[in-house]
């Protein structure tokens, strides 16, 4: 499905993986880093059995946040465009009642992101 994408055979440099392919067609270049410690989590290396599992808590649960308000903004972008006035207001008022806790969720664990990396030695 990649080669369906027209942008990157013409950008070059396009391959057949995640780096250069997946995540280049997905333009989410800007989240590199986080996919690779992912990556290090998942094929269990040295670095897991090693960590602090808050420091990976916090880090999966920052990123679960940020992944379901960007599915969010566009499911909520294509449901409104595809709907009547009515069911556009139901669900706005339905939105309003999550988002903002999840908001107010999201900012804790950043703060506590924020402490514990300030907390860590230099």
């Amino acid at each position: 499905w990649l080669y369906a994408v027209p942008e990157l055979e013409s950008e070059g440099g396009f391959k057949l993986n995640f780096r250069d392919g997946v995540e280049r067609a997905a333009r989410l270049r800007d989240y590199s880093k986080v996919y690779e410690m992912s990556s290090e989590i998942a094929h269990s290396s040295p670095l897991l059995i090693y960590s602090r599992k808050d420091y990976f808590y916090l880090i999966t649960l920052l990123n679960l946040y940020e992944s379901f308000f960007r599915i969010e903004k566009v499911f909520s972008s294509l449901y409104i465009s595809t709907t009547s006035k009515e069911e556009q207001q139901s669900y706005l008022r339905m939105q309003s009642l999550y988002k903002g806790e999840l908001q107010t969720c999201y900012s804790l664990m950043q703060k506590r992101w924020q402490k514990l990396n300030e907390s860590q030695p230099k």
